[in-house]
């Protein structure tokens, strides 16, 4: 067996793991998604699916081809067959190590169930968003919603990541959450690239 690494911040490490064809360890993690209580026809559901249909162009347009997922470059996200966002006031998330050696050792491939803000879910064919809605008289909604926590909004970025790619960086999180909580018109003044804003 034979450990590779680097030098966090050296610019060559990324060619070279994948000239090593290593995999990054959150590549390997597996997200199982358990909604519970689905709301239906919410309104930041429907919200922030037309805020992703607008702006998501312009954070693919940062990347090259070989970061993304297979058929997750050429996802349609206006399509409600593809792609989809629903709330639920429960959203409850187990995660395991995902890769053949995984069972060896004491912990094995033991999964850790966690409650998070937003998760991808693959069902029936569609990509789905859960984001966990509280209800509107709860303390929760009235500290998190209200202030539009950035928590909640690194959540929803964070999540649309591991969608996109195998793996990311911090970055990469924070850059789309900016572009999300933005509007198109200050985005072209800050520099982003108007242009990539077309119907996909």
């Amino acid at each position: 067996m034979f450990v590779f690494f680097l030098v966090q911040y050296d610019i060559s490490r990324v060619e070279f793991y994948s000239e090593m064809k290593v995999k990054s360890l959150s590549s390997c993690i597996k997200y199982t998604v358990d909604p519970d209580k689905e709301l239906l026809n919410a309104q930041s559901a429907h919200a922030l699916r037309k805020s992703i249909i607008d702006k998501i162009p312009i954070f693919l347009h940062e990347f090259d081809e070989p970061r993304f997922r297979d058929g997750m470059r050429l996802l349609r996200w206006h399509d409600e067959n593809q792609f989809f966002v629903r709330a639920c006031r429960k959203l409850d998330v187990t995660k395991r190590l995902d890769f053949p050696n995984a069972v060896m050792g004491s912990q094995g491939q033991k999964a850790h169930p966690t409650e998070l803000s937003a998760e991808t879910q693959f069902k029936d064919g569609v990509n789905v968003l859960w984001i966990k809605e509280p209800k509107a008289d709860s303390y929760e909604y009235v500290v998190l919603y209200r202030s539009r926590c950035v928590l909640i909004r690194f959540s929803i970025a964070a999540a649309l990541c591991r969608l996109l790619f195998s793996t990311y960086k911090k970055n990469d999180v924070l850059s789309l959450m900016t572009i999300l909580d933005t509007d198109i018109n200050v985005l072209k003044r800050r520099g982003y690239d108007g242009e990539a804003v077309i119907v996909i």
